[in-house]
């Protein structure tokens, strides 16, 4: 992980938070629907491009052809994909020379470790959809577990405030913990309310230099964000996130987004926003329960990126972003129900899964969803 700051290596013992069902995760390997070989750029980290430049002969000149040069370097896609990923959809590299002749990202992936200097926080990411089946099933998806470990990843961002380090620390479970009161949408809604109110009362308290408020939940709803109205989904739905390319890049998320388009581009917004209403009326009313995945899914974006606010002071950024993602799952999940039936559980997290590539770690596509969400709430 590296930030614009400092960045350098702590070799000592530290706490370090691990998220419940991360020592679960075993990579499926070929039998991975969204392997990680496919659809996005591979970065090399310098170790690996040293390595690469040091090869002799003819293997380390196929290698470093295949690498794209610039500030960041990372290896050329062949019609959307690794070129080193084989017939069998494993990794070339690690099967004729060794892992260690592997990216660090290829090696670690979706495993994720930040070290904040005081501790690290440990957690996987739902790009991989068996890290997904994990967060979907846990019976603690949102809990973390302390231990003391020797870490060597690198230090991320260039913060020295400790007591900041420590209130934002005490204050992720709490958030969190609203999450968990959940009772049906208007309780999910109103959590997703008091989280927002709260990131304004912390934001206002940062630039005063006062000491964070206490979370708790708010009085009164003053918004529907759970779920956003038809108006905010179709403003949402018509960024970048939607391309033709996606049909051979991530057609597990094309077809839902396809879908979206042709049911609802047809319709008035009156008319949208009442079959939309039917739409979550009869999900819910069918399975109650299912809101408890929502919930999990803000949690989990919630916490995935909580501890950049020690970097950027930005409650409202990252709290937002949980309350957009659980809605935009929603929405994809809503497309599918309604032409297909419910998903069975391996396609949910092939849905989300690229869904979190496309939405979260596609740059443009993430400011862009933002910068919407912040024209109706920000």
């Amino acid at each position: 992980m590296e930030s614009g700051g400092r960045l350098f290596r702590y070799k000592r013992r530290m706490i370090v938070k691990t998220v419940s069902w991360y020592h679960d995760f075993h990579c499926i390997q070929g039998e991975c629907p969204v392997t990680c070989c496919f659809g996005w750029g591979i970065p090399l980290d310098d170790e690996i491009c040293e390595t690469y430049h040091n090869m002799k002969g003819l293997k380390g000149f196929l290698i470093r052809s295949r690498i794209r040069g610039g500030k960041l370097k990372s290896f050329r896609l062949s019609l959307g994909k690794c070129p080193f990923q084989d017939r069998e959809a494993l990794c070339g590299l690690q099967r004729k020379l060794g892992e260690k002749y592997m990216p660090r990202v290829c090696r670690e992936y979706p495993r994720q470790c930040i070290n904040l200097g005081g501790f690290a926080v440990r957690t996987l990411d739902a790009g991989c959809p068996e890290a997904v089946r994990l967060l979907l099933t846990a019976e603690d998806p949102l809990g973390f577990t302390d231990s003391e470990e020797k870490i060597e990843s690198r230090r991320y961002g260039n913060n020295e405030e400790p007591e900041f380090l420590a209130s934002l620390e005490k204050l992720l479970p709490r958030l969190l913990s609203l999450l968990r009161e959940d009772s049906g949408i208007r309780g999910l809604n109103h959590s997703f309310n008091s989280l927002l109110q709260y990131a304004e009362k912390a934001q206002e308290a940062c630039i005063r230099g006062e000491k964070l408020p206490e979370a708790s939940f708010c009085e009164e709803d003053r918004f529907p964000l759970f779920p956003f109205s038809i108006m905010l989904f179709n403003e949402l739905y018509s960024t970048s996130l939607f391309e033709e390319r996606l049909s051979i890049l991530a057609p597990k998320l094309y077809r839902p987004l396809k879908r979206y388009y042709r049911v609802f581009d047809r319709l008035t917004e009156i008319k949208g926003q009442e079959l939309l209403d039917s739409w979550i009326s009869r999900y819910f009313e069918e399975d109650p329960g299912r809101i408890r995945k929502y919930s999990v899914i803000a949690g989990y974006f919630l916490q995935l990126d909580f501890y950049d606010i020690y970097e950027d002071y930005s409650f409202f950024t990252h709290i937002i972003q949980a309350v957009l993602h659980a809605n935009m799952i929603l929405m994809l999940d809503l497309t599918v129900y309604n032409a297909e039936g419910e998903l069975p559980l391996s396609r949910q997290c092939e849905l989300l899964a690229a869904y979190t590539r496309r939405a979260h770690h596609n740059d443009e596509v993430a400011k862009e969803l933002f910068r919407r969400i912040m024209d109706r709430y920000g």
